[in-house]
């Protein structure tokens, strides 16, 4: 996908984590600790974090982990668009991980 023009790839893997990849690096992220409620809104949790993280001008990175952790608040929220989604909320997680 990278020889054809796109400048990111990202593969969601479920429980498997994420692999992404540009012409600068490629990196796999294993998906963080979450206690599933619902998986109904985490795809599309993740594909707001990463389109959010693009246009904030993030570091590839960072987005994959950004995203990682907006798919896990959302996987154990009931609902299928987590009320309790904040920026602060995604920060405190991506630095509980580390």
């Amino acid at each position: 996908l990278l020889e054809t023009g796109a400048r990111y790839v990202v593969v969601t893997m479920g429980p498997a984590g994420v692999l992404c990849a540009s012409a600068e690096e490629t990196l796999r992220l294993p998906a963080p600790q979450a206690g599933v409620v619902n998986v109904t809104g985490a795809g599309d949790a993740f594909t707001a974090g990463v389109a959010w993280g693009l246009a904030s001008g993030m570091a590839f990175h960072d987005i994959a982990e950004w995203a990682s952790q907006l798919s896990a608040i959302t996987l154990e929220c009931e609902r299928t668009v987590c009320e309790t989604i904040t920026a602060d909320a995604v920060c405190e997680r991506m630095e509980a991980s580390r």
